[in-house]
């Protein structure tokens, strides 16, 4: 049946025309979303901040944790004494966001720009979204929390040592970004 459908020529060029029509359609589409350089870094949600700090402190180089810390054997036990240590967090700065002011954080354009701290607390299994004061007057305002990742278990060809470092490396990310308005071209 399709050997007598594209014998005639004018179906098969008609056929191939639309197929042209449809990959220039397609490829359009592609390239107006990759037209803004800014578009994998702006936000209109605390999600999307929660969800690019995971990815950024899972690409983050290896960050060994202190040697202190392995001597418990229930680390999660004694998290709020380690994570106050000031050797135990590892900051990350220079990161810029640009807000989608007609999303969900619309309402903060007029506060821009905005510094802000993301972390995890691991007493209390949360990633924590706060502002960073601008004196020692002020105190940090929370602004979102989410459920921290559970961790992994740990294998069995893993010594406690490399589990330690590869789940807690991971929780000492402190990223410190700064929230702005999104340039008009």
């Amino acid at each position: 049946m399709l050997k007598k459908m594209f014998s005639n020529r004018g179906v098969t060029v008609t056929a191939m025309l639309i197929s042209s029509i449809l990959c220039t359609i397609l490829f359009a589409a592609t390239l107006t979303d990759s037209n803004d350089p800014y578009a994998d870094k702006t936000i209109s949600n605390w999600n999307d901040v929660f969800t690019k700090y995971l990815a950024y402190r899972n690409d983050a180089y290896k960050l060994i944790p202190p040697n202190t810390e392995f001597n418990t054997d229930n680390f999660l036990s004694v998290g709020a004494k380690v994570q106050d240590n000031p050797d135990w967090f590892w900051a990350f700065g220079g990161t810029t966001l640009y807000l989608d002011d007609s999303g969900e954080l619309g309402k903060l354009s007029r506060q821009l720009p905005l510094s802000l701290v993301v972390y995890e607390d691991i007493a209390n299994s949360q990633i924590v979204i706060e502002t960073i004061p601008d004196n020692e007057k002020e105190q940090a305002k929370e602004l979102a929390t989410f459920s921290a990742p559970a961790w992994v278990e740990q294998t069995y060809t893993q010594s406690r040592d490399e589990y330690f470092s590869a789940e807690l490396g991971k929780r000492r990310v402190v990223w410190q970004i700064i929230l702005q308005a999104k340039p008009t071209e």
